[in-house]
């Protein structure tokens, strides 16, 4: 299994959950209590937090590359992941195996429409049976201690690779805040 897979690309996946996170709020709302921002002013917003994502994974790639002791750490707390899943009656590598082989598939060009689908569905069952795990074993709390400070050190590292780094998590959050705000207040006026 990559010691990628647990760790890296953070921002970007953040990124694409604020994206699908907040669909409704590009519908207009039947009845406009309050000023929604225009399904455009989202569409933006969204892009932008995709944009600050990509950066902010760049940023850590760059970060761990360049630092053997991080890419040990990481490396580390993915076989401690891995570990603390396969006690939990996971299967981690397999899984990672097989989502490999149906992207191969699906990339392949070779899939029917209808095998092509059914290989996406079952890629995305997968994936998240594979995410409950990963959040099954982050309740150990030898994993979460390792957590944190791969997370700091993580940090420290993305600061000395680009000093902008703390701005630009912080315009990702606002953004990402921003988004949940209008996607839980346009639930609310429905």
């Amino acid at each position: 299994m990559q010691t990628r897979s647990f760790r890296s690309l953070l921002y970007p996946l953040c990124a694409a959950i604020f994206a699908l996170a907040t669909p409704a709020m590009a519908q207009p709302a039947e009845k406009p209590a309050t000023a929604q921002p225009s399904p455009a002013a989202v569409h933006e917003m969204q892009a932008q937090a995709q944009k600050l994502g990509m950066q902010l994974g760049a940023i850590e790639r760059k970060a761990i590359a360049g630092s053997p002791k991080l890419q040990a750490q990481q490396k580390k707390f993915s076989a401690h992941m891995v570990k603390v899943m396969k006690t939990l009656g996971y299967d981690p590598e397999g899984d990672s195996k097989r989502l490999a082989e149906i992207k191969g598939k699906v990339l392949s060009g070779k899939l029917k429409a209808d095998e092509r689908e059914a290989q996406i569905r079952e890629f995305r069952r997968i994936r998240m049976h594979l995410m409950q795990g990963q959040m099954a074993a982050m309740q150990d709390k030898g994993l979460m201690r390792e957590s944190k400070q791969l997370n700091a050190a993580t940090m420290l590292a993305m600061k000395k690779q680009d000093p902008h780094t703390e701005d630009l998590i912080k315009q990702f959050n606002a953004i990402g805040a921003k988004l949940r705000g209008m996607s839980q207040s346009s639930t609310a006026q429905h």
